[in-house]
């Protein structure tokens, strides 16, 4: 097993899991039950040390790679965004707002639009958050994050050369002000590791 073939949801029902179990033998069960939806307890020996075998890959952490162009799910087609200046204003603010409420599922319908239609046509959430994978998940969102955080970069440095334009011709104290905070925000943005 690879984080291939672990979708989405189940992904995240192993994260809560782990929030609430404290004894090895507890994560285990947990695991099996909602990767395998097998009951530990009901297992031969064998078979359960196979498939805690087939566990092992979550051991390691998953190495993002490229996204794909396009993902099938269900006969569908669903194509990730990859040019963040084309997205709409509704779809900026949702995927911000959806991030800090950590709102897994519906972020899926930021990330993943059906071919042929716009963002907010239709709600593919419950279908994207079961069916696709963690790893095709993870990729789309890594890219959608540093993407978001450079377009955020770009503009912050467009209007702080304004904004120093500005002042030089005013002296106005409290654009003075303005300024400290936009650069302090685009410090920030430096210092994190995606800007």
């Amino acid at each position: 097993m690879t984080y291939k073939e672990l979708t989405v949801k189940q992904y995240f029902e192993i994260l809560d899991a782990l929030k609430e179990v404290d004894e090895p033998i507890q994560v285990t069960e947990a695991l099996i039950k909602i990767i395998f939806d097998k009951d530990l307890a009901s297992l031969e020996i064998a078979q359960a040390n196979k498939l805690v075998k087939e566990l092992d890959f979550l051991n390691k952490p998953y190495k993002a790679s490229k996204p794909k162009q396009a993902y099938k799910i269900d006969g569908l087609v669903f194509k990730p965004v990859f040019d963040i200046t084309k997205i709409t204003t509704a779809q900026y603010i949702d995927f911000q707002t959806l991030i800090k409420m950590d709102n897994k599922k519906l972020l899926m319908n930021c990330l993943f639009i059906k071919d042929g239609e716009s963002y907010g046509d239709n709600d593919y959430s419950d279908l994207l958050y079961s069916k696709l994978s963690v790893a095709d998940y993870l990729d789309v969102l890594g890219f959608f994050r540093i993407a978001l955080k450079r377009l955020t970069a770009n503009t912050l440095d467009s209007s702080l050369k304004m904004m120093k334009r500005l002042w030089k011709a005013k002296k106005n104290p409290e654009m003075l002000i303005k300024i400290v905070r936009m650069k302090a925000a685009r410090l920030a943005l430096d210092e994190d590791e995606l800007a």
